[in-house]
């Protein structure tokens, strides 16, 4: 009995105590990427109080471009905006040039490289939520998976631009929400409210290059493209409801950033931002 015992609290010692030795949880570890459970052909891995990822599967569903280096045993993550550097067994990894010490580095555990979730995913702008009593980790970002770079040909209005989209124009109506009008052939429906928001979206957005991610359905009932617009990491969406010059206006099934824009409307209206100043 008591060389049982003393077998028990050495694979406690080797599972919790030495640093570096890798821990599973009886059920495994289940990884969430904007409400979407990730299926995962290993699962993640606690090393030394930190949860590590397989890199390749996870970054992937960023829309993250991975290249690894065999000969210095680098990966190299790329996404707009942001180039991510890290080394199998190395403690110093670099996002956009700046150096940060990591706690736990990346490692290699059945020929796949592991990686600490919750910096590889803050590095990317997603927020990592850890829910120890069902062992999950929730990654929401507003970032992930929207599709290339496209030039902004003009803007319609506040929440219409048309954009250079695979090789011809396309107007594209911004997922979420909604501003006066501007441009409407009645002009009695065409308001000032409306040419400030037109004014503004052409002065963020007019010849810029945009980042395109769709929602559920591509385009609306008058073929424009459906989508959230990206800029330079930022939604734009957001950016303009935050501003206090757009409202927010979801439609199911494309209620992607829903929450997101509810609570940037909110902190608009407190704030008395844009027209929340006097008019909505």
């Amino acid at each position: 009995m008591k060389k049982i015992i003393l077998i028990i609290i050495l694979a406690i010692m080797l599972t919790y105590v030495i640093p570096g030795v890798p821990s599973y949880t009886e059920e495994g570890i289940r990884l969430y990427v904007n409400g979407h459970h990730l299926s995962l052909d290993q699962e993640p891995v606690i090393i030394d109080g930190r949860t590590l990822v397989p890199v390749r599967r996870v970054l992937t569903a960023f829309g993250v471009d991975i290249q690894w280096d065999p000969s210095d045993r680098s990966v190299v993550a790329t996404f707009p905006n942001t180039t991510m550097e890290l080394g199998i067994d190395q403690s110093l990894a670099t996002v956009n040039g700046q150096e940060h010490i990591l706690e736990v580095p990346p490692t290699i555990i059945q020929d796949r490289t592991f990686v600490p979730v919750r910096f590889v995913a803050e590095s990317l702008g997603a927020r990592v939520t850890w829910d120890g009593n069902e062992q999950i980790v929730y990654i929401d970002s507003e970032r992930i998976n929207y599709h290339g770079e496209y030039k902004v040909k003009r803007v319609v209005d506040g929440d219409t631009i048309v954009v250079d989209y695979k090789g011809q124009e396309e107007t594209l109506r911004l997922i979420g929400i909604d501003t006066p009008e501007s441009v409407h052939p009645d002009q009695e429906r065409n308001t000032t409210e409306g040419k400030e928001a037109a004014r503004y979206t052409k002065e963020i957005l007019g010849g810029r290059l945009v980042g395109i991610q769709l929602d559920v359905q591509e385009r609306d009932q008058y073929g424009r493209l459906l989508a959230y617009v990206w800029l330079d990491g930022e939604l734009y969406n957001k950016m303009v409801v935050e501003a206090g010059m757009a409202t927010v206006a979801t439609y199911p099934p494309n209620v992607k950033y829903e929450e997101i824009l509810i609570k940037a409307q909110e902190e608009a209206r407190m704030g008395k931002k844009g027209f929340w100043n006097s008019v909505f």
